[in-house]
């Protein structure tokens, strides 16, 4: 029984990754690589980064 439910949990695991990049963060947390905390505080702080 132990096994299954690891088993399980693993699978949940892997559903939640990133669609785009798929890594290991669920979809939203894509973060390019070498930004700066700031910066990336701002390009996830944009309602709608793509309208303009």
């Amino acid at each position: 029984k132990l096994e299954k439910a690891s088993l399980e949990a693993e699978v949940k695991k892997v559903q939640e990754t990133c669609d785009f990049f798929q890594e290991n963060h669920p979809n939203g947390y894509c973060i390019p690589e070498g930004m700066l905390e700031e910066e990336q505080v701002k390009y996830m702080g944009r309602p709608n980064s793509y309208s303009g």
